[in-house]
């Protein structure tokens, strides 16, 4: 987004709700821009949302999350679109070579709620979080989060 967007700062608007031993935790884009005003992305940036359980250990808690949903993410990039040619009866048909892909080795595979299959970058899918709570404030590996709303 460099360059479409100079003035303004991006941002995740991070989500967190836990319930007993378990968490989820919804990340949206956000952008500020040359007037300090916060404005919601509809598609730039994606949004991803991980849930996952707790577990204490000493003062703080593991969060082990797992992507279990996304939307405006994991573009192939090296998918060019079908080249189309007509066969010999004259028909528009698709040929194969416009489908080589690369290296997968550094991509994780993650199915959608609707079946579609996208290859996101490693360590997208699956997200291990530090968690401590003192002072009525939450921290997510060493963030701060300002507001602890509870449901």
């Amino acid at each position: 987004m460099r360059g479409k967007f100079p003035d303004e700062k991006w941002f995740y608007n991070v989500a967190v709700r836990i319930n007993d031993t378990l968490i989820t935790i919804e990340k949206s884009p956000v952008f500020f821009d040359n007037k300090g005003q916060i404005s919601y992305s509809a598609s730039d940036g994606g949004f991803l949302s991980y849930s996952g359980k707790l577990v204490k250990c000493g003062d703080y808690y593991i969060a082990n999350t797992k992507l279990f949903e996304c939307d405006y993410t994991g573009l192939s990039p090296w998918q060019k679109p079908p080249k189309i040619v007509k066969d010999e009866n004259g028909r528009n048909t698709i040929t194969k070579e416009s489908f080589k892909r690369p290296d997968m080795s550094n991509y994780d595979t993650f199915v959608s709620k609707d079946g579609r299959t996208l290859f996101l970058l490693k360590g997208t899918t699956r997200k291990d979080f530090i968690l401590r709570y003192k002072n009525r404030e939450l921290w997510i590996n060493n963030d701060r989060f300002y507001r602890i709303m509870q449901k």
